[in-house]
């Protein structure tokens, strides 16, 4: 009788136990846990950065150095190799053009229109008159401009010519030095031609 009534005592300290050792296990697991989770970092899975429409994707960060790359593709300028006529070979590098439509940047001012004035017509010859001397002739041009022109001076037999004497554009004097100098002064206004011989 005695051995059968421990039965039951043990079969309730059994359980009694299993539960025991079951919750400690798990409140040590949950601890140790607690105690990993507070002292040890987990990486963070980074967001990858928005990609837009028609942009390359960036480039990995592990690659923070590029190997220069001296393929076509690498430096964007299209390169064109071939044989010349002496056997080496030459390479030839192609500008792209501007894309159009493109308005030029701070640096590059836009073109100013250049603005050309009519030029103005050339003086017209309105009168020409040759002047008679004792001393000899001389003939003269006038314009629309009122500018005066000497065409020729022939002294006579016994004279010289000097050099004209030119006051402005519009008058001069010319002399004949001999045995009684004779001067023509002659000038211009308003297109005609005036001149007089002075002794």
């Amino acid at each position: 009788m005695f051995t059968r009534a421990r039965w039951p005592v043990m079969l309730i300290a059994w359980a009694v136990a299993v539960v025991l050792i079951t919750f400690l296990t798990s409140r040590v697991i949950h601890v140790v846990g607690r105690q990993l989770s507070s002292t040890v970092a987990l990486p963070h899975a980074k967001a990858a950065p928005p990609v837009s429409v028609g942009s390359s994707p960036p480039a990995p960060e592990s690659s923070k150095h590029p190997r220069p790359s001296h393929s076509p593709a690498a430096t964007g300028s299209p390169v064109a190799s071939g044989r010349s006529g002496d056997g080496q070979g030459s390479t030839a590098r192609a500008t792209n053009p501007p894309p159009a439509g493109s308005t030029p940047g701070p640096h590059q001012p836009a073109p100013t229109p250049r603005v050309f004035s009519p030029a103005p017509p050339p003086p017209v010859v309105t009168d020409q008159q040759t002047v008679q001397t004792a001393g000899g002739q001389a003939a003269f041009t006038c314009t629309s401009a009122d500018r005066l022109a000497l065409l020729y001076a022939t002294p006579a037999p016994g004279y010289t010519t000097e050099a004209p004497r030119v006051r402005s554009s519009s008058r001069m004097d010319v002399t004949f030095a001999g045995p009684q100098d004779q001067k023509i002064d002659a000038r211009c206004s308003d297109g005609h031609l005036q001149a007089d011989v002075e002794v």
